[in-house]
């Protein structure tokens, strides 16, 4: 059904306003989806409102420029012009949409969480079309997902203390390309004390409440990772001492600007077979058989990442491959099978809601 505007009698200057009115809503509402160019733009107005431009080239462009006047007059709101399309830049006072603190902190860590993961790019998109109506103090910027990001955020999101200068350089060296040297104190080294790294970022990710910096370690003297190895560091982790240098090499044409991509073949038994399977790796593909099973194919960045989603499956996952991730599935299950032997020998031992033992 469509909706064609009359002027009523003795009401026509009353209606014509209304008539612009809504085109001017009508455009903004085309804008907010992206940049279009004029004939996109007066045909998004003209479906909703059949008619609602003049018919003759010539009335319709005057029609057209004036209304850009009046949502920059009227409204407030800031266009800009290139390669023949109009865009959204400020949405003005009376259309921006101011965010809760909260709100963006959601924003960031969808950013984060979905960084290098197969839908990572509708993530970005959403974040882009939502930010076309932000303030200029809450715009976010879709080249640094973690621009908006500061230490009052990072404490609510990660329990792991964060030093400022820990946070500031990482950040600059993703974002300048340049390697970073650092301390680095994991609760997995016995000797409980630090190990230095130099490292080419690659990704700074949200997962499973930390923050981390995956790049690939670069030698260096008294370095024990093989050159070239591709690790996760935990933020938390990073000393705020003497060795934290943003370092003036820039790492140019890298292996860190293509982190590797790994292997992963697994089968899930039914039930899990038979129903509807999760994306949760690259250029992923599923065959489902009439057997209730499911083989799945695809590719991943981040081992760490793909090793936790095939436990999460537990029995009815059937890893198969590739070989980087089959062995870390095999130490891993191995090393759950030698604790739960372990936990067979305590006896009479009950857990303390109280935190003892």
């Amino acid at each position: 059904m469509t909706t064609q505007l009359k002027p009523a009698r003795g009401h026509g200057k009353r209606a014509s306003e209304r008539a612009v009115l809504m085109r001017c809503l009508l455009l903004l509402n085309r804008l907010k989806q992206g940049a279009a160019d004029k004939a996109a733009l007066i045909d998004a107005v003209q479906r909703a409102l059949p008619e609602a431009y003049p018919a003759s080239p010539a009335a319709q462009r005057q029609a057209f420029k004036r209304d850009l006047q009046r949502l920059r007059r009227i409204f407030g709101v800031a266009l800009t012009y290139a390669n023949g399309q109009y865009a959204l830049s400020e949405p003005g006072p009376l259309l921006s949409l101011s965010l809760s603190p909260e709100a963006l902190e959601g924003m960031m860590t969808l950013a984060l969480a979905f960084e290098g993961q197969p839908d990572y790019a509708n993530v970005l998109r959403f974040i882009e079309e939502v930010a076309r109506w932000l303030p200029a103090d809450q715009r976010l910027s879709l080249s640094n997902p973690q621009a908006i990001v500061n230490l009052d955020i990072l404490k609510q999101l990660d329990p792991d203390p964060i030093a400022p200068r820990v946070w500031e350089s990482v950040r600059r060296a993703k974002a300048q390309r340049r390697l970073l040297q650092f301390n680095y104190l994991s609760a997995r080294y016995e000797d409980n004390r630090p190990r230095r790294f130099r490292v080419a970022p690659a990704r700074i990710v949200y997962q499973w409440g930390h923050l981390y910096l995956l790049g690939y370690v670069l030698p260096q003297a008294g370095s024990t990772p093989a050159t070239g190895e591709y690790i996760r560091f935990r933020l938390g982790g990073i000393q705020d001492d003497d060795a934290l240098q943003v370092l003036p090499t820039v790492m140019g044409r890298t292996p860190a600007s293509a982190p590797p991509r790994y292997e992963v073949r697994y089968r899930l038994l039914p039930p899990l077979g038979r129903g509807k399977v999760s994306r949760h790796f690259e250029e992923m593909e599923v065959i489902q058989r009439e057997d209730g099973t499911a083989e799945v194919c695809g590719t991943t960045q981040d081992l760490f990442y793909a090793e936790r989603v095939l436990l999460s499956y537990g029995q009815y996952c059937v890893v198969l491959g590739g070989p980087e991730l089959l062995a870390r599935m095999r130490e891993a299950v191995e090393g759950m099978y030698r604790n739960l032997g372990a936990g067979e020998q305590v006896e009479g031992r009950k857990c303390d809601p109280g935190g003892g033992v």
